[in-house]
């Protein structure tokens, strides 16, 4: 589940598409969403297949997970509620604080830099991920084979911010992206040894 319309569809899209020779199936169903409408979404999502695996008399065929994704950008209160509202409902959030290029910079710089929504994106134009023009396009190829070293940068930011006592919204740059692609990454390993996924 995307909040973003044109990054996030095709970062993820790059993802599935490294992965899908191991079996992994990553469905994106919703973009350009506000936070919490995609979380209701998650849940009836994660609700239907459940009933359509009991219906099918195979219960256990159901999603390994459901995730929602979605930038800060203009929705901290909102997404205050839908962290608090799922817990322990088994939809996960891969939230990038202030906005999805602070993900993609993470893939080249550390810098721990607290940035604005505009500032994160002028940067990841600057560093060559994004095109420049008008319409956001990701390249693609900055990005490949550099998914642990934005891994990295992602858990020594959330190092920091827990070392500082820095919580939501204040956690900036921030990003749970890693946990998701990190999990479709292990899964596609055990399944596919032999994968050579270029993340």
């Amino acid at each position: 589940m995307l909040g973003g319309i044109r990054t996030e569809r095709q970062y993820f899209e790059y993802v599935k598409g490294e992965l899908r020779t191991a079996g992994i199936d990553i469905e994106l169903v919703a973009e350009g969403w506000t936070p919490m409408k995609l979380y209701e979404h998650a849940i009836d999502l994660r609700d239907r297949d459940k009933r359509d695996a009991k219906k099918s008399g195979d219960s256990d065929n159901v999603y390994d997970e459901v995730w929602v994704v979605s930038d800060v950008d203009e929705f901290v209160d909102e997404l205050k509620q839908v962290k608090e509202r799922a817990r322990g409902t088994g939809v996960r959030l891969a939230i990038t604080n202030p906005c999805f290029e602070a993900w993609l910079s993470m893939h080249v710089d550390g810098s721990a830099a607290k940035l604005d929504r505009h500032q994160a994106q002028d940067l990841a134009k600057r560093q060559g991920l994004v095109d420049a023009d008008k319409v956001k396009n990701i390249i693609i190829d900055k990005l490949r084979g550099k998914f642990d070293v934005a891994a990295t940068h992602a858990r020594r930011h959330a190092a920091a911010h827990e070392s500082a006592k820095t919580v939501f919204p204040h956690d900036v740059p921030a990003s749970d992206v890693d946990l998701l692609v990190g999990g479709l990454r292990d899964r596609a390993l055990r399944s596919n040894p032999n994968l050579k996924a270029g993340l």
